[in-house]
C-alpha cells in the first residue's frame, strides 16, 4: 500500500515498446538497475510500468537495442499537476478546503 502511494506521488508511465529482441531489453534492464513492473510479453511487444526516473534511464539502454518506445498512459501527481497549473479556480477551491479542514482539526 506504501508503495502505491509513492508511486502515485513520485509518477509513473505505461510504457509499450516493439523489438525484435524483447528478452534483451528486459536482461540490460535488470542488469542497469531500471525498476520496471507488470510485465506482458505479447510476440515482439512489451507491456510494462515503470517509474519517471527509470524511464530516462531505459531511454539510455534502448541505444543498444533496435526498439520502439510509446508512452501509453501517463500516471501520478507530477503530470495532475502539469495538465491542471493554469486552473486557478482549482488551486483556489484546494488551498480553501486544505484550509477549512485545518481550522476543523485544529479546534
Amino acid at each position: 500500500m506504501i508503495l502505491l502511494i509513492y508511486r502515485l506521488l513520485s509518477g509513473y508511465l505505461y510504457v509499450r515498446i516493439n523489438s525484435t529482441k524483447p528478452e534483451k531489453l528486459l536482461n540490460l534492464c535488470a542488469a542497469k538497475g531500471v525498476g520496471i513492473w507488470r510485465v506482458t510479453i505479447k510476440k515482439n511487444v512489451i507491456y510494462f510500468k515503470i517509474g519517471i526516473d527509470s524511464f530516462k534511464r531505459l531511454r539510455k539502454l534502448k541505444r543498444n537495442i533496435p526498439c520502439r518506445i510509446h508512452i501509453t498512459k501517463k500516471v501520478g501527481l507530477p503530470f495532475f499537476i502539469a495538465k491542471n497549473k493554469k486552473r486557478y479556480g482549482f488551486v483556489t477551491g484546494f488551498i480553501i478546503f486544505i484550509a477549512i479542514n485545518a481550522i476543523i482539526i485544529l479546534r
